[in-house]
């Protein structure tokens, strides 16, 4: 595995939503979001910010993900919207369209649906 997209840091500011918690409902956030449990719902970023979703591997969200950093080594069931930077590594699962502003894959990556470039923000 790319220790480019699995050692990518969090700022020191981040909520974690540890293996043992299921959230359902919509998120916001303005700093950093690590994600090890299941989130039933959108996360959101604002775009204008350096907010990071960061998916580990056994963390599931399903719903629309907008962020300007987007970091996935587990799953997601919705769209992506990576307005900065999007990282998929070897064991990501994702289904749904993909927007990024530049994109970073490994080979080995799982996606049903589109990728789409996004210009430049």
């Amino acid at each position: 595995m790319n220790d480019n997209i699995t050692n990518q840091s969090l700022g020191t500011k981040r909520s974690i939503i540890e293996q043992d918690v299921e959230l359902m409902g919509d998120i916001s956030f303005s700093q950093d979001i690590l994600v090890r449990g299941r989130i039933t719902g959108n996360v959101l970023a604002p775009l204008d910010s350096d907010g990071k979703v960061m998916v580990q591997e056994g963390g599931v969200i399903t719903g629309e993900v907008r962020a300007p950093y987007v970091i996935v080594t587990g799953k997601i069931i919705g769209n992506i919207f990576a307005t900065k930077r999007l990282s998929i590594a070897s064991s990501a699962q994702i289904e749904g369209d993909i927007h990024y502003g530049s994109l970073e894959m490994e080979q080995g990556a799982s996606i049903n649906g589109l990728l789409v470039a996004m210009g430049k923000q």
